[in-house]
């Protein structure tokens, strides 16, 4: 992906008011996309644990593996989700968070993806999905 296309890619994802409010970005690491969440206090769920918000977590998630099939199917806007399944493997610290997608199966209609989110300092995967996109219409 060349300069020009990942600069298209990254602003179809932040021309979306969710993501900016988010302050999502993503970022190419070795020619590897990743989806980047910087920490903020309004993205608390629970101040009693404290956590990051669950839904903030999957949002990482969504946008992240978007981003890995707009890129390889060489999509101009975010695909919808077709299916989801999040699996949150750990509590998430009041830190930025990291995601990265792969693509499993791409045909004309669907693209099946593997998506996960980290925080480095602990080493632990925070959360994992399972998700499954519509690149092409449906008959």
């Amino acid at each position: 992906m060349n300069e020009a296309d990942f600069a298209a890619l990254r602003g179809a994802i932040l021309a979306l008011p969710y993501v900016r409010m988010l302050g999502f970005d993503i970022a190419r690491e070795d020619g590897v996309l990743r989806g980047q969440l910087p920490f903020a206090e309004r993205l608390i769920g629970n101040p009693l644990v404290p956590a990051l918000h669950g839904g903030v977590v999957a949002a990482l998630l969504h946008f992240t593996a978007a981003a890995q099939v707009m890129r390889e199917a060489r999509m101009a806007r975010l695909p919808r989700v077709f299916t989801c399944t999040i699996e949150y493997l750990a509590s998430p610290d009041l830190r930025d968070s990291y995601a990265s997608a792969s693509i499993v199966t791409r045909t004309r209609r669907f693209a099946n993806v593997r998506v996960s989110a980290w925080q480095p300092h602990s080493g632990k995967t925070i959360a994992a999905a399972t998700m499954q996109f519509l690149t092409g219409q449906m008959d």
